[in-house]
């Protein structure tokens, strides 16, 4: 795996573009051709980066936020089929252990 450099005035930008552009810090490394990774780790080094929830992507991509609705519900029905198979369960020992 061969490592790329990267001068310290391309870093500079490349973090200002991640902190200031509406598009956010992984489109930004799309477009200069760099890992996401890279770009996130500069931005944390130098504090620009705001935490953000798990789980929660960092941009406005309606196909980015159409798969993470997609994946939420999918892990709200699993939720609710596990919540119903307690319910039957609690209910069928409380019968059973008066």
């Amino acid at each position: 795996m061969k490592y790329r450099r990267y001068t310290r005035e391309f870093k500079e930008e490349a973090c200002r573009l991640g902190s200031t552009s509406e598009d956010g810090p992984a489109l930004v490394a799309q477009r200069l051709g760099m890992p996401e990774a890279t770009l996130r780790l500069w931005m944390k080094e130098r504090g620009l980066l705001e935490p953000r929830a798990p789980g929660v992507p960092d941009t406005d991509d309606p196909k980015a936020l159409k798969a993470q609705i997609r994946q939420l519900q999918e892990q709200l029905k699993q939720s609710e089929i596990d919540k119903d198979i307690l319910k039957k369960a609690a209910a069928y020992f409380a019968r059973e252990n008066p």
